[in-house]
């Protein structure tokens, strides 16, 4: 068994340190972070790439960046990108299942 990482969408808002999050601006698609053959692996992986992260009661992993125009992370950025990541479980289908599809 191993353990898929993936970025669903990222939605992408202006952002200023006096006012916060301003006017929306575009949705982008997602990618794959990666494999990884444990939970906690991927996990770690999240927290390298992303840093603080927080889980909804749907199992999504969200995480906010301030970024710059470039999409880099940036305090002083001028956006601000929420990240939706989900982690899948991917396990080998056995010979029984295969048989009986």
């Amino acid at each position: 068994m191993s353990y898929t990482a993936r970025v669903l969408g990222i939605t992408v808002h202006s952002w200023t340190d006096e006012l916060g999050q301003g006017d929306h601006l575009l949705n982008k698609g997602g990618y794959r972070i990666g494999n990884f053959p444990t939970l906690q692996d991927a996990l770690a992986e999240a927290v390298e790439q992303f840093g603080e992260y927080e889980v909804n009661e749907d199992g999504f992993i969200q995480v906010s960046v301030i970024e710059d125009a470039d999409a880099y992370p940036d305090p002083k950025g001028d956006y601000i990108a929420d990240y939706d990541i989900i982690i899948e479980r991917v396990e080998r289908v056995g010979a029984e299942e295969l048989e009986a599809a």
